[in-house]
């Protein structure tokens, strides 16, 4: 009788043991097993990479003559910090970017090939406002707009023939607006990755080159430039 009484205990304290392991173990692993809930609230800084190309159009005031185009293409990096604030599935925040870039183009003046005018762009800047949405926890798309920045220089030169006076050169840092749209993912909590497209207007605007005979000559150059970055961000400041 008293074994019978002991198995019997032994298999209540066996049956409470592992409902008490299952009360505790399962909720840990189904947390575990849970994917995270990010939150997009927060600030960050990263960097970022791409591919640019800038359309330029020159024309002669002097002569009101359109003298011709070319695209100014070349590689694009630099960084990016900004913050955001998420309201629902609505993210919305601000963010200041800039990059080096070695954009380059070159085309013969239209009536008169000779000469040889020349863009090159040294680097790019924004600073924008950001409406993305959060299809997933972990996965944002957006749109961004705002103000617009380049730096150029202008260059026009002139085969042997012409004589002294070439190359004449100008710099300038223009202005204008920009809209773009992205793809946003969260790789951890504090890292992010994403892509964008960004189309960059920064309108007409006359520069006055300087020759090496000190002479100087006037062009107004419309400026439009599109651009394909590729980037990484750090998170902070936010929830987790």
């Amino acid at each position: 009788m008293l074994s019978v009484r002991v198995g019997f205990s032994m298999k209540k304290l066996f049956a409470g043991a592992t409902i008490v392991a299952a009360l505790v173990l399962v909720p840990a692993l189904a947390a575990k097993a849970a994917p995270p809930v990010y939150s997009w609230t927060g600030c960050y800084v990263g960097g970022n990479a791409g591919a640019a190309m800038a359309h330029n159009s020159w024309f002669d005031p002097q002569l009101a003559f359109y003298n011709g185009a070319n695209h100014s293409t070349g590689g694009v990096a630099g960084g990016q910090i900004g913050c955001d604030i998420q309201s629902g599935n609505f993210v919305f925040g601000v963010q200041a970017m800039a990059d080096w870039a070695n954009l380059k183009g070159n085309h013969p003046y239209t009536d008169d090939p000779r000469f040889t005018d020349s863009n090159r762009a040294s680097w790019l800047a924004t600073l924008t406002g950001r409406v993305g949405y959060a299809v997933q926890p972990a996965a944002l798309i957006y749109v961004k707009g705002g103000a617009a920045w380049a730096r150029n220089t202008f260059t026009e030169d002139c085969d042997v023939s012409v004589g002294a006076g070439c190359p004449g050169q100008a710099t300038a840092t223009r202005s204008g607006w920009i809209a773009g749209a992205g793809f946003e993912y969260r790789l951890a909590p504090m890292w992010s990755v994403f892509v964008e497209y960004n189309y960059m207007d920064l309108g007409n605007s006359t520069s006055t080159l300087v020759y090496t005979d000190a002479s100087t000559y006037d062009y107004t150059i419309r400026q439009t430039t599109q651009a394909v970055l590729f980037g990484v961000n750090y998170r902070f400041g936010g929830p987790r």
